[in-house]
């Protein structure tokens, strides 16, 4: 898609169930946590809070699985 006259290509790569990430140019990666609609929003906030962390290592499905967030 074309964005601002930018082209942006939208793309697919497996991580996990619950990540996904956007490529921009050779060295600019985004790595996305998807947050389930079903999610409470206290807990998608706290799921929001540690995803974000810079000493975070934890997997997405982990992030989850820590706050009761199960995939539907």
């Amino acid at each position: 898609m074309v964005i601002d006259d930018h082209m942006v290509r939208i793309d697919r790569s497996v991580v996990d169930d619950h990540t996904m990430i956007i490529t921009r140019g050779p060295q600019d990666h985004f790595s996305f946590l998807v947050i389930p609609l079903h999610a409470d929003a206290s807990a998608a906030y706290t799921v929001m809070t540690m995803a974000v962390q810079d000493s975070n290592c934890t997997s997405a499905e982990q992030i989850l699985a820590d706050t009761g967030i199960t995939p539907a």
